[in-house]
């Protein structure tokens, strides 16, 4: 199921991509950090831990495909470093490392003054992972097991874009998949959260302004 939809995705970028003039498409590429954490019921902290935001990177390409004047859909095709930091009173420090390749397909709302809002949902094809344990100088890292392979998750943001094509935007992504799958042994209540800031900038206008 995931090396299919991955397949569907990537040919739904070439079949956009290959008719951008006549469909008057844009892309771009963007790039920026990520603050992300975990949430629910599993990812709460224990009485002599602090849970705190991970800081991480995501960059990847995306296109606008015109649906009205104002409307716009927004696929996109992302790398994304995710996870979480927990803090303990001792000193010593736990970080969760994931990787995904994320697929956000959004509707964008923009306005004529360059400002514009964002909205929609976003499938994550998980890569894999890293638990990084840190304690009194010295650091082990492990593979993380049973992380879910597809994450489903929705967005919302706004950004601001130039007319030479710059441009930058805030989003929040929650996932409504657990970040764990145990399968029937346990119903995991671990939820990403990511708080991204991204840098854009258009690479080619095309077809009808």
């Amino acid at each position: 199921m995931k090396k299919l939809l991955l397949v569907l995705t990537a040919l739904l970028f070439v079949l956009f991509t290959s008719n951008a003039q006549k469909l008057g498409i844009e892309y771009g590429i963007k790039l920026g950090p990520n603050f992300s954490t975990w949430t629910g019921e599993d990812a709460e902290p224990s009485f002599d831990e602090e849970k705190k935001m991970k800081i991480g990177l995501h960059g990847g390409a995306f296109m606008i495909i015109p649906l009205t004047t104002i409307l716009n859909l927004q696929p996109e095709l992302l790398f994304s470093s995710e996870g979480v930091k927990y803090e303990f009173d001792d000193g010593a420090k736990a970080t969760a490392i994931t990787s995904h390749l994320n697929v956000p397909i959004l509707i964008r709302l923009q306005t004529k003054s360059g400002f514009y809002a964002i909205i929609g949902p976003q499938i994550g094809f998980t890569l894999g992972g890293k638990a990084k344990y840190e304690d009194d100088g010295d650091e082990e890292k492990e593979d993380i097991e049973d992380l879910r392979g597809v994450v489903f998750s929705g967005l919302v943001g706004a950004g601001f874009r130039t007319k030479s094509g710059f441009g930058i935007y805030a989003r929040f992504a929650k996932a409504f998949s657990s970040v764990f799958d145990y399968g029937d042994d346990y119903d995991d209540k671990t939820f990403n959260s990511t708080i991204a800031l991204s840098f854009f900038y258009m690479l080619k206008m095309t077809g009808k302004k």
